[in-house]
């Protein structure tokens, strides 16, 4: 009706039929074992990788991969396709874990990029 609240929900859809890697981590303490130091990529190969997150507690994943809003990142070179946080659908938005979905594509000869977790207000 016109005039009154809509409520709707935000669906973020990413098709994507195979990944050079696709890696999972579900324990920020076995990131280690979990997310190789090296992987093996050459020009257009695309890799997701599905990490922990808790923006309650300040926490969020981030790389330097060139983005739409900074496209000369790494020259362009290292590309982020998609981040998303997929969090609980019972609670209040941030306020507990989940998450993170990065899919990255390599483009041209990419030597290197990087993949950390950062607390908010902390450099």
């Amino acid at each position: 009706m016109l005039g009154e609240a809509a409520e709707y929900q935000v669906v973020r859809v990413f098709a994507r039929d195979e990944f050079k890697y696709d890696i999972e981590l579900n324990d920020l303490n076995n990131f280690d074992s979990v997310v190789p130091d090296y992987l093996d990529v050459k020009d257009g190969d695309w890799l997701r990788f599905t990490l922990d997150e808790n923006p309650s507690t300040g926490y969020r994943w981030l790389t330097d991969a060139a983005t739409e809003q900074f496209p000369t990142r790494l020259g362009g070179k290292v590309k982020e396709i998609f981040n998303f946080f997929q969090g609980p659908t019972d609670v209040m938005p941030g306020s507990a874990g989940g998450k993170r979905i990065i899919v990255i594509e390599i483009r041209e000869d990419a030597k290197e990029f990087s993949l950390g977790i950062k607390k908010s207000g902390r450099y």
